[in-house]
Order: C-alpha cells, then structure tokens, then sequence
C-alpha cells in the first residue's frame, strides 16, 4: 500500500504560467541532478504563493515523478510502518527517496521535530534505516526535496500553528524567499476576462499589509474569485468571502471598499460625451470614467445622465464579451423606459 501517492505523475497545470522564481528554483534542482551540488531550497512564503505549482513544473521540467506532504505529526508518515502482519506499508517519501522524485515536504513549520529528524539524516547521511524488513537504504541519485513553509523556521509570531525549526535542520537546506508573482497573476487574469478582479485584489494586498490586516491575499484567492464572479457573484461580496473572511474583517472590507477601490476607478480613463440638456435644450459636457489602468474593463463610476436619444448610440465600456447592435425589439423595448436610464448590454453600457 502506497501512502500519499501524487494524483499524477510529471502532468501538472499549464507550463507556460511560470512562476517569476522558477528558473532560480530549477537551477538549484538541475544543479543537484546533474553537477553535484549538494543543494535543497525551503521555500519561504505566504499561502498561495505559489510553491506547491512550482515545485509541480520544475519536477515535469526534468522528467521526475512528483510527490509531496503537508505538515507531518508522526515520523512514520515519513518512513512508513510495518502493519499487524508484519507487511511494510510505504509512504511517498519512501518512494521518492528510494526510487528518486522530486519530494515537497510542504509546511515544515508546521510539523513535528521528530519528523524533521527524519529529513535531516536523510541529507546528512544519504541513507535511512527504514522500518523492517526494509531496513537501511540509500538516496536515489534523483531524489530532490524541496521545503516549504510560511515562515523561516524562526519567525513564526504572525501564524499560531507553526513552530521554530531546529538550526540544524535548516543548516540542510537553502532558503528561498517567495512573494507574490503579479504578473503572472495579470496573464492568468486576462486569460479569463478577468483583469478588473486582479487589479482589485493586488492593491487590496497593499492595504492588507499596510495596515497590517490578518487576511491572506493570495493568487489562489484570486482564482476563487475569478470562479465566483464566474458563478455570478458581484465582486465586494467575492472578496468578503476569500480575501476579508470573517466580522473581524468586515470594517476593513468596507474601508478599503470605500477609500482604495473609489479611487482605482478615479484614474484618468475618461471619455468626454457631449449630452442635452432636455428641459433647456442645452448641450452638457460630461466625463465618464471607463476603466481601470487601460483595461477598461471595470464597472463605469459616471453615466450619462441624459442624452439626446435622436444621436447615434454611444458604446462607452467594451470588458472583451462578443458584442453587437441591438435588435430592433430591443431598442423599442428599452426606449419604452424611463427617460434617464442607462443600461449595459453585451458588456456594452448604453446610455439614452
């Protein structure tokens, strides 16, 4: 029986979203692999930064089976036991270090000391004494482990349940700080149509960090919004449940809601459209806000208040839908309401 197998092996998500510490962290392993050096990264980072989908694509990159853990309470999770009738059940780590892979031993902070002992003999040493009737093996030429953590071993004060790592475990290994990658972020927005969401959620990690908020800004936050506006969710309330969980972080919600999101739309991403005036017959100049950075993808701020419905439609906001002209039933029916109105049709917004 094999324990904590991976799903798959050397198939992980699209390889051309590249982390922007790939390279680095591929060099480190490549080094291993084929020139000596005696080189094991701990990933340093904030959840969802993106280490486990790293660590996937520099394993396919170099052709290694892929394994991996979270935090490890029990040293047999590492080594394996011997079942009631004497039968070793192997682990994943088992299969990586003897067979070779890549092995992520995710949340290393989190986990126990006896279990990083395990680790630690393992690099020390080249071999383990795993139990019988396996008993002494040595480290595959291709085995690689990567740590990770969200801390460094030592700093732990701003997360409750990870611990300080032994010096002389992390003596074993290099350790790598990870931020955010947010270009990265953008493409997988784009991808999706969904540039508005990433914009907002990028300056929200400003806020958060600024104004030292305990909430997680993460590029797998990002996904889960991208999938619940997908679901039809606005986009405050997207937020309210991945980003600023909790009543503890509902005033921030609604601060950075109020102060930092008004402002992403006040850039200077405006179109002049000239209106009239109905009751004074007067021609009106006004600014209407289209977008932010230059997407012009995010909901107008300004519309048109009036407009003279004898001039031609005017097309203010396009966010990349299929868009095209109206039915005539449509244009009737929307003449027929109240004069004032403007609507978005087609990821259009018309005004009258």
């Amino acid at each position: 029986m094999l324990k904590n197998k991976p799903e798959n092996k050397n198939k992980t998500k699209n390889q051309s979203d590249k982390h922007k510490d790939f390279d680095k962290i591929a060099g480190m392993i490549e080094g291993r692999l084929n020139r000596g050096f005696n080189l094991s990264p701990y990933l340093v980072g904030e959840p969802g930064v993106g280490k486990t989908h790293l660590c996937q694509q520099i394993a396919e990159q170099f052709g290694l089976d892929y394994y991996g853990t979270g935090a490890v309470k029990e040293a047999y999770t590492l080594t394996g036991y011997a079942d009631a009738n004497g039968k070793y059940v192997a682990t994943s780590f088992y299969e990586a270090f003897v067979n070779g892979g890549l092995f992520l031993f995710d949340e290393m902070d989190a986990s126990a000391p006896e279990a990083l002992i395990v680790v630690n003999s393992a690099l020390a040493n080249g071999f383990i004494d795993f139990p019988a009737p396996i008993g002494r093996k040595f480290a595959n030429e291709k085995f690689c482990i990567v740590g990770a953590g969200n801390t460094d071993g030592s700093n732990i004060r701003r997360y409750s349940a990870r611990s300080e790592i032994d010096k002389a475990t992390l003596d074993r290994f290099v350790l790598y700080k990870m931020d955010y990658d947010e270009e990265l972020e953008k493409s997988m927005a784009v991808k999706r149509n969904k540039l508005e969401a990433c914009t907002i959620l990028q300056e929200a990690r400003k806020f958060i960090r600024k104004n030292e908020i305990n909430a997680i800004c993460s590029t797998r936050s990002l996904i889960s919004i991208m999938d619940l506006c997908d679901l039809g969710w606005n986009m405050k309330d997207a937020f309210a449940m991945t980003v600023f969980k909790g009543e503890d972080n509902e005033k921030a919600l609604e601060m950075f809601w109020k102060d930092s999101v008004a402002n992403l739309l006040e850039v200077d991403n405006t179109t002049e459209v000239e209106t009239i005036d109905k009751q004074s017959n007067k021609k009106i100049k006004e600014n209407i806000v289209v977008g932010i950075d230059d997407t012009k993808q995010v909901a107008i701020k300004e519309t048109v208040k009036q407009r003279n419905k004898d001039k031609k439609d005017i097309r203010i906001v396009s966010n990349g839908d299929k868009s095209g002209p109206w039915t005539e039933e449509e244009k009737q029916a929307w003449e027929e309401t109240e004069i004032g109105e403007s609507i978005i049709i087609r990821g259009d917004l018309w005004t009258k």
